[in-house]
């Protein structure tokens, strides 16, 4: 876990002889225990299914009324899940839960404005690709705003959970699967009443019920002494949901096997690990790693990174769509903390957006263009604000630089620095005339990196007696170099390397925080992902 040492929010230099040197680099990631649904930032997953054997999970949404199927390639771990169509809920305005027929070729949904239980079609199991409309039927004269649904595993029963009457309601299906045929079976006397349900099941065998209280943000476990029978539960047990936030719970689901629970708030689904299946009270929620953040904006080709110089705020380009995103952390450096918070466009300056730097202040964002070898520079009105950004001037790099690959800033304006793919690889270095002023941009030397070769991003620690360059090429890792005279990048001297080829890593961004005990990868490889290395012992 990479360890902040914060006093009051910021970071407190420690005397720690690593700092600022990759002796003792060390990366705590492993598999994802959370997954961000369809890269989408405003989508609220109220109803959640996957299939019985783990390889495909569905979800819908009410916001934008619409059914996802997502394709899990490693059985029940959603960090290996991938977005693989969507499509209308046909007829249905407000689509609030989700269950699947136990064949895979039906499908229902409980609808919030129509207070109806809808039925349909596939073509081919768990496949929604062809998706139609079968019947409804209604369920307002037992609850006016329903939102959970399951069914007994043969199809003759169905049960509705819903906020307004807080209980759960069940209904008899002559024939299976056919919610046209289904009659009102009652809720039993001592059927519970919680407050605020968002969706239930049923462990397979009827046994056991689950609810998800949304305004307490609690799981409820329900023993039922006849199976299927709503009259005869008892309450097992209680566990709370906190860890993943104080409201918004959507669906949830178990494994076939009762030893992981699965939880969606808003966009993002969590996963609990269970020591006694089925039994909620031994959950264990799975963390999301602290070494490793998935960006989920849309652009799939990013490249550049920087931070709000107190680690509260991240900053990302994406050639795609030509925008810089900018994120919060709760915590700072703390990158699995992060969530998305706005973008500025910068297409109509930028063609090939490869490196971001901001002045110490914030006032002031640089960006290294690739396709027109040049800086950009804009103004932000509010501090560290990218929605609050104006461009002020564009200046060529050339004949200096005609191939960067990153930008850097000395700290008081009068240096700069771009990584660049010329000459073998290096680092070009630049004066300023007047600080912060790229108009008065001289070039003044190159360092070729013989080890690294072609480098994607340079930095280099406060004094200017450290430089690092991140390379895809030569050895593919991270290169150190000491500078005999600080900020002059031709007395440069080779000192070491990270490798980084086993994280299936292709760097095109670099940050280290202000103390020296931490790195940050941005990697566009397979998937957009920042990844944090600790450079000290922990």
């Amino acid at each position: 876990m990479l360890l902040s040492k914060l006093l009051g929010g910021t970071v407190a230099a420690a005397p720690v002889s690593s700092t600022w040197s990759l002796d003792n680099v060390s990366f705590n990631g492993g598999e994802f225990q959370n997954f961000k649904l369809d890269n989408n930032t405003s989508l609220n997953a109220d109803g959640l299914f996957f299939k019985p054997d783990g390889t495909k999970f569905f979800m819908v949404s009410a916001n934008n009324d619409l059914l996802q199927e997502y394709a899990v390639s490693e059985p029940w771990n959603i960090a290996t899940a991938s977005f693989v169509r969507s499509t209308p809920t046909t007829g249905s305005a407000q689509p609030r839960a989700l269950f699947f027929s136990s064949d895979g070729l039906s499908v229902y949904m409980t609808d919030g404005q129509s207070y109806t239980v809808r039925e349909y079609s596939l073509g081919s199991a768990w496949n929604i690709s062809s998706f139609t409309f079968v019947a409804s039927v209604p369920v307002s004269a037992a609850e006016t705003s329903p939102y959970g649904i399951s069914f007994k595993p043969d199809g003759t029963k169905m049960y509705i959970a819903g906020s307004n009457s807080d209980r759960v309601h069940g209904y008899s299906l002559s024939t299976p699967w056919r919610v046209s045929t289904a009659t009102y079976a009652g809720i039993g006397a001592s059927t519970p009443k919680i407050g605020d349900m968002t969706d239930i099941q049923f462990k397979s065998d009827g046994t056991k019920l689950y609810k998800v209280e949304n305004s307490g943000v609690f799981m409820r476990e329900y023993s039922l002494s006849t199976p299927w029978d709503l009259t005869t539960t008892t309450l097992a047990s209680s566990f709370s949901l906190s860890d993943i936030g104080a409201y918004a719970i959507g669906g949830f689901m178990f494994k076939d096997d009762g030893t992981k629970m699965y939880v969606a708030r808003y966009n993002t689904l969590h996963t609990y690990s269970l020591g006694t299946p089925w039994d909620i009270s031994t959950a264990v929620y799975l963390q999301p790693l602290t070494d490793i953040y998935k960006i989920n904006e849309p652009d799939v080709l990013t490249w550049a990174l920087s931070f709000k110089t107190d680690g509260t705020k991240m900053y990302v380009h994406g050639w795609q769509y030509d925008n810089v995103y900018e994120y919060n952390l709760v915590v700072p450096w703390e990158i699995h903390t992060a969530s998305y918070f706005q973008s500025y466009y910068v297409g109509t300056q930028i063609g090939m957006g490869v490196g971001i730097s901001f002045k110490p202040d914030g006032l002031r964002m640089f960006m290294i263009d690739a396709d027109i070898d040049s800086v950009g520079e804009y103004s932000l009105v509010t501090a560290w604000d990218v929605s609050t950004a104006s461009h002020v001037q564009t200046v060529s790099t050339a004949p200096g630089e005609t191939s960067p690959t990153d930008i850097f800033f000395r700290a008081d304006g009068f240096k700069m620095y771009t990584a660049s793919a010329n000459g073998g690889g290096g680092v070009n270095e630049f004066d300023l005339g007047v600080a912060w002023d790229i108009s008065t941009i001289v070039w003044s030397r190159f360092y070729r990196m013989l080890e690294a070769g072609s480098i994607g991003a340079v930095f280099f620690d406060p004094t200017g007696t450290k430089m690092f360059g991140a390379s895809d090429t030569l050895g593919k890792g991270i290169f150190e170099y000491t500078l005999s005279t600080p900020w002059n990048v031709s007395t440069a001297t080779y000192v070491q390397s990270y490798a980084i080829d086993g994280f299936s890593i292709t760097p095109h961004g670099m940050y280290f925080r202000p103390d020296g005990e931490a790195m940050f990868i941005l990697s566009d490889n397979t998937e957009e992902v920042v990844y944090a290395f600790d450079l000290v012992d922990v």
